[in-house]
């Protein structure tokens, strides 16, 4: 079982105490951590996870969150980075927000490239796992920030994910770069309509992964709701 942070200052009875109720308590005050409605990045995931999103089932397991921390950390840097480099905004827009469609919450999109007309997004993870990326889900996520910014009036031509390893080097960052395509956000767009139709007629997605990753990353891990597939 993973051990839970302290709830509290009063709880926290060491350094280490204190840097997790600090970490935890900052990230849940967060607009992305207090948004209930589906995200972007979680079209394509698990369909069961995203439907207790999507109901707002209540949470029931203790999730690690020291590398989604690290990886808001790295956002962050990178966020004041392009503002340092252009800061009025003429080139690069970074964290840009657009509204959502469907149910889902509204978009973040890391960074607008107004001259190459581009959206990116970051993706932080470790070494091991730049063989998985890009998968189909991030692919996903990032063709439908280039759906919503033309919708919400950009010129966006092209659509990349940058995978950046936080145990590895300069030579490590990945960059996975595709021309936008409607048709492959309307993929993405289908996968959340079924979601939805299997919500209204009352049906349970099935589990769709296993394992550490559930036991580990997942809110709704448990007996009464879900124990993988």
């Amino acid at each position: 079982m993973i051990p839970r942070a302290p709830a509290s200052l009063e709880e926290a009875a060491d350094t280490k105490g204190l840097l997790l109720h600090a970490l935890y308590a900052y990230d849940e005050s967060r607009g992305r951590s207090q948004q209930k409605a589906l995200g972007a990045s979680e079209i394509g995931g698990c369909r069961r996870r995203s439907f207790y999103r999507m109901v707002e089932y209540p949470e029931v397991n203790f999730v690690r969150k020291l590398a989604a921390a690290s990886g808001s950390a790295m956002h962050q840097r990178i966020e004041d980075a392009f503002r340092f480099l252009d800061p009025k905004g003429e080139r690069f827009l970074p964290e840009v927000e657009v509204p959502g469609v469907l149910g889902m919450g509204p978009g973040h999109v890391d960074l607008v490239d107004l001259h190459l007309r581009k959206a990116s997004d970051w993706k932080t993870t470790k070494k091991k796992n730049l063989r998985y990326f890009p998968k189909t889900n991030q692919r996903w996520q990032v063709q439908i920030y280039g759906d919503l910014l033309v919708k919400a009036g950009y010129e966006i031509d092209t659509v990349e994910l940058v995978a950046i390893p936080l145990d590895g080097v300069e030579e490590d960052i990945r960059v996975h770069s595709e021309p936008r395509d409607p048709e492959v956000a309307a993929q993405a767009y289908a996968w959340l309509t079924g979601l939805h139709e299997m919500r209204d007629n009352g049906e349970l997605p099935p589990a769709e992964l296993s394992g550490k990753i559930c036991e580990e990353y997942c809110p709704y891990f448990g007996p009464d709701s879900c124990g993988g597939k």
